[in-house]
Parts: C-alpha cells; sequence; structure tokens
C-alpha cells in the first residue's frame, strides 16, 4: 500500500510554500522568498530520490495523463499571454508599476513547475490533504499564540516581516486574528486549504471526527477576515449536502454532539478567562456587515473606492486591450490601484485578452472536475474551485500562485492510482 501520511519535511514545505515570506529579513536578497526556496529543494530533493534510485539524475517527465494535460495547458495558456503583455507593453510603453509579464513569469516558474513537483513528491491526494490539514493546525497555533501573547506576535512579526508588510501586519492585529504570513483577506484563503481538507476527509474518507477541527478552523478563519465566513458557510453547505440527500440521520447526530461540545468549550473558555471583549474586537468588522449590510461595507468599497486611493481603469480606447500592468502608471498614463484579481487583469490585459484567460481557465477546472470519479473528491474539488474563483474576486489570488498550484495538484494526484505510482502512457524518461 501507498503511505498516505505525511512527512515532517512535506508539511514543512507546503507550509513555507502557502505562507510565503521574503528572506529580506535574514539580510537577503529580497527576491528570494520561502516559496522559491521550497521549489529550489523540491528539484534537488526529486534529483537526489532519482539518484538513489537508477544511479544517475533522470527525472520522469509528465508521468501521467492528467498532470501532462494540466502542465501543458496552463504553459501553452500563459506563453499565450507572455507574448500578448510583451507586445502590449512595447506598444504603449512599460510605464511604473506592477508589470503583468513578470507576474506570468512567476506564475510559470512558482505555479506550473511545482504542480509537477507536488505530483511527484506526494503519493496521493489523501497524503496532501493530510499535508494541508497539519499545515492549517500549525498555523492555528500559532494565531492562537499571537492572540494571547502580544509579545510573541511581534516578535513573530519582526522576524518574518519588514517594510510595508511590516507596517501592514502590525497596523491589522488590534482588529484581526493573524499567525505567520497570514492576516485579513489574503490569509484567510490561504487558511481556507485547512477548511478545504476537512471536507475531504468527511466527505471522502467518511471520517466525522474531522467535523472538530472544520468548527475551530471555521471560528478562526472569521477573525481573520470577515470573508472567512463566507468561506466556511460554504464548507457547511458542502458538508451538508450529501448526508442531508443521502438521510444520513446518524450523521446528523455525530455532526451535531461535535458541534455542541465544541461550542459548550468555547462558552466555558470565554467565561473563565473573560475573553468576551478580547473577541468582540476581532469580530468588529464582522458585526459591522451585519449592522451596515454587504452592500455599504464591501459592494461600496469595491466598485467605488476612490475615496480611498483606489484607482479603476475606465474601459476607453486607451484600456480596451490593456495597459500592461495590474498597479501603478502605464506608459499611457492610465493609472490603476486595486485588490480585485477580476479588475487588476482587465486592466492589465484588457476586455479580449482578459475574457479569453477566465473562460479557459474556468473551462479547464470543469474539464477536470468531469474526470474525477468519487463523489467526495468530487464535492471537494468543486468547493476549492469555488474558493478560489471567489478569491479572485477579492483578492489577487491566481497569480499568487500558491492555491491554484494546489487546486491543479490535487487534480492531478487523484489521477493516482491508491498502491502503486504506476507510468502511464505519455512517459517520457530524460536523462540529465
Amino acid at each position: 500500500m501507498t503511505k498516505s501520511k505525511p512527512t515532517f519535511l512535506m508539511v514543512f514545505l507546503l507550509f513555507f510554500y502557502i505562507y510565503e515570506f521574503n528572506f529580506e529579513v535574514f539580510a537577503l536578497p529580497t527576491f528570494i522568498t520561502s516559496r522559491r526556496v521550497v521549489v529550489l529543494l523540491l528539484i534537488i530533493l526529486l534529483m537526489f530520490r532519482s539518484i538513489a534510485k537508477n544511479g544517475r539524475i533522470r527525472t520522469s517527465l509528465l508521468t501521467n495523463e492528467s498532470v501532462r494535460s494540466i502542465c501543458k495547458e496552463q504553459l501553452v495558456l500563459q506563453i499565450v499571454l507572455l507574448c500578448y503583455s510583451v507586445l502590449l507593453i512595447m506598444a504603449i510603453g512599460s510605464g511604473e508599476g506592477e508589470k503583468i509579464t513578470a507576474d506570468i513569469i512567476k506564475y510559470i516558474c512558482f505555479s506550473v513547475l511545482p504542480i509537477y513537483l507536488f505530483y511527484m513528491y506526494f503519493n496521493n491526494l489523501k497524503q496532501m490533504m493530510g499535508a494541508l490539514m497539519v499545515v492549517t493546525i500549525i498555523q492555528t497555533l500559532i494565531i492562537i499564540a499571537c492572540l494571547i501573547s502580544p509579545n510573541f506576535a511581534n516578535s513573530l512579526d519582526h522576524t518574518f516581516a519588514s517594510g510595508e508588510t511590516l507596517e501592514y501586519i502590525t497596523s491589522h492585529r488590534s482588529m484581526y486574528a493573524g499567525g505567520l504570513s497570514c492576516i485579513t483577506a489574503p490569509g484567510a484563503f490561504k487558511y481556507s486549504l485547512g477548511i478545504i481538507a476537512c471536507v475531504y476527509f468527511i466527505l471522502e474518507q467518511k471520517k466525522t471526527v474531522y467535523l472538530i477541527p472544520f468548527f475551530v478552523f471555521s471560528v478562526v478563519i472569521v477573525m481573520i477576515a470577515r470573508t472567512g465566513l463566507i468561506l466556511a458557510a460554504l464548507g457547511a453547505v458542502v458538508v451538508l449536502y450529501e448526508p442531508i440527500k443521502a438521510k444520513k440521520f446518524s450523521y446528523f447526530l455525530k455532526a451535531g454532539v461535535s458541534i455542541l461540545a465544541i461550542i459548550a468549550m468555547g462558552i466555558a473558555l470565554l467565561y473563565i478567562f473573560d475573553l468576551g471583549e478580547f473577541f468582540t474586537n476581532r469580530l468588529k468588522r464582522l458585526i459591522l456587515l451585519f449592522e451596515n449590510g454587504v452592500k455599504k461595507e464591501f459592494f461600496d468599497y469595491y466598485f467605488n473606492g476612490e475615496n480611498i486611493g483606489n484607482k479603476y481603469v475606465k474601459i476607453n480606447a486607451d484600456t480596451f486591450w490593456g495597459i500592461g500592468i495590474t498597479s501603478g502608471v502605464a506608459g499611457n498614463g492610465v493609472e490603476v490601484n486595486v485588490d480585485g484579481g477580476f479588475l487588476r487583469l482587465l486592466a492589465a490585459l484588457g476586455v479580449p485578452m482578459c475574457s479569453i484567460f477566465y473562460l479557459v481557465f474556468i473551462s479547464f477546472v470543469f474539464r477536470m472536475q468531469r474526470h474525477v470519479t468519487t463523489m467526495g473528491v468530487k464535492y471537494t474539488m468543486l468547493f476549492f474551485a469555488i474558493i478560489l474563483l471567489a478569491a479572485e474576486f477579492k483578492e489577487y489570488t491566481i497569480y499568487a500562485q500558491y492555491m491554484s498550484c494546489i487546486l491543479f495538484t490535487c487534480y492531478a494526484l487523484d489521477s493516482k492510482k491508491e498502491g502503486k505510482q504506476e507510468m502511464q502512457r505519455g512517459k517520457v524518461n530524460v536523462a540529465l
């Protein structure tokens, strides 16, 4: 049988791939980040594994038709976008700001390439989900430690952040829960990978005990950002849909007992340690959301936020084909400064190419979804895809690399057969 329990090294690499920090804090060049170091370590580990097995460096490229299709289509799409964006910048000028060309190159190196690396490193989907679960438990413990001890939070921030990042984190700790490279909405989307893992173990592995971490993660993610409430609610719908459909009343009994036990423990802790005001501060923005409504607290800010520094690109002759940057001032003088991925790519690529990108990306996800055979994995991956698209609406998520990489890695790992890692058709051995 193939091993399904994640190793310490797997958890370590996955943690620092997801929760990226800059090595500038260690007086190293700013281009060195934990995610890039993890990718390099994975390449080295797989090379040594090949040497140990074959006596020389050999890599089995595109060993599985699923991972071959994923890497190929992702690579082709990004190369097309790269060529288009280069021509666009040549036509209107480079300007000043964050160029889409740099984001595409980083996506190829640190999202597409790691799909193959993680596929080769993990044995199966269960092992990957187990690693995501442990990673989220570790982050949860860090978040709790930061909530209990401001001194610990301060030391953590000054150890792993600097400059504008440090200023951003420290300015938000009074109203948000946070951990290591995990605070506000971007942190909530990273943390949601643990909820996805819980959904997998509940639905696919039929382990209702994972309702306990699911509930704990749901509470924590709401304190990280109010966006977490939507993510937790979506997870609850996915978890409850199949039992409701199948009329599994014993499941509801177990779920109810587990949730009531956690709530009782939470109330007891609030009473014993007098933490009511403490949690109210962390949930203040969520309370405002309920008091003022979603339109005022979110959509007015998202679409009409010029008064707080947001700059939206209006579609006209200068912007229809794109301006080549996702933030800053383009070569033709157009300025953009927004958070949402859809809006940033609309500005950078223009209406036609941005529409093509999302249509191809979403259609590819749905095609991968059709290849999933078991219902538990199918619901889990659908939930994962919905979170990714919701995250892209709120933040610049796809080109943040980690989430799309893990999504497509999970699709590829689902195609691995339990107990063997046979090489399917399309196998190509390349001697380096």
